[in-house]
């Protein structure tokens, strides 16, 4: 009978004490998340110059293009910090993409709190596309 009782109270404490440990790690989560409360980055195209914007009269189908674009990462968190392994960019004209660039593809880039950044992305190069007729002004 003492067995009994020495067991059932010992399983009763180690429950009791997984359960508080369970609570300590979910409370000290939440405090975590409260005291750093990241927020989401903020990504803007602040400038585009677009030199060449082309496609070929001969087939409808060859785009050129030259696209420069000024790029603000904003990191509005007062504790919390970026590594970026690589940043891509694509372009899309009417539901085609026409470009696509990863820029910083070999050296990561820190992005510090409370920080900007700007990036100069270049997208130029010739793209072959299939456009309806009704994507295709002629002006004749």
């Amino acid at each position: 009978m003492c067995i009994r009782r020495c067991c059932g109270r010992r399983i009763y404490c180690w429950f009791c004490c997984f359960y508080c440990i369970i609570l300590t790690i979910i409370l000290a989560s939440f405090i975590f998340w409260l005291i750093f409360l990241p927020q989401e980055l903020k990504f803007t195209a602040t400038d585009a110059s677009l030199a060449q914007f082309n496609l070929s009269t001969a087939d409808n189908s060859t785009l050129s293009y030259d696209l420069v674009l000024n790029i603000t990462i904003r990191n509005p968190n007062k504790r919390v910090s970026m590594y970026f392994d690589r940043v891509q960019v694509a372009t899309n004209y009417r539901k085609k993409r026409f470009a696509t660039v990863t820029l910083n593809s070999t050296t990561p880039f820190y992005q510090g709190h409370k920080n900007t950044t700007v990036l100069h992305p270049v997208l130029r190069g010739q793209q072959v596309l299939s456009f309806k007729e009704r994507d295709v002004d002629r002006a004749e």
